[in-house]
């Protein structure tokens, strides 16, 4: 886009408004989201470089905590843990809020937000040291869930059905109509 706002010399919303409507391949998709982690791992190399500070993520709870328990549990169930970043999606606005204040509490960090279709949000953290801790953790819990405590028990099984609600009830909507 910026190549184009320069060739056309034109505001970039101007641009946006233009091709909004432009249903990219998943190819193309693919080859962008390539090039945005490409230009992040470059960034990150040259901050470094330019003396830039990068902060890292510090507090990173060695505990099960409620809501360690509750945030990586969200992630599993509607969300996603790559290399690079976590991100989390849901139809339900007061779930993406829950998941902003339980990622601000604890790592103290705010999200890029961006809106899929009409109705499901994305929340992402695009951090190496987060992606890896919350992996690392959802591997954990995954392996452990067995033994932890009811409480425990009980918030991860409240964030499966809290994160398939809104399908369930999307199917039933339709299945009635």
């Amino acid at each position: 886009m910026n190549d184009i706002v320069k060739i056309k010399r034109v505001p970039k919303i101007t641009l946006y408004e233009w091709i909004r409507d432009i249903k990219l391949s998943a190819k193309a998709q693919e080859k962008i989201r390539k090039n945005y982690i490409a230009k992040i791992i470059e960034r990150n190399k040259t901050e470094k470089n330019f003396g830039f500070k990068r902060i890292k993520i510090k507090n990173k709870p060695k505990k099960w905590s409620k809501d360690l328990v509750d945030l990586v549990a969200h992630f599993l169930f509607d969300g996603a843990i790559t290399k690079y970043a976590c991100v989390y999606s849901s139809r339900n606005k007061s779930q993406i809020n829950k998941m902003q204040s339980l990622m601000k509490k604890n790592f103290h960090l705010m999200p890029r937000t961006r809106v899929k279709t009409s109705e499901v949000i994305d929340i992402s953290y695009y951090r190496l040291d987060l992606a890896k801790y919350i992996k690392e953790k959802a591997e954990k819990l995954l392996e452990n869930i067995l033994t932890m405590s009811k409480c425990k028990k009980r918030i991860f099984l409240q964030a499966f059905f809290d994160d398939k609600r809104t399908i369930l009830q999307k199917a039933i909507a339709s299945y009635k109509s």
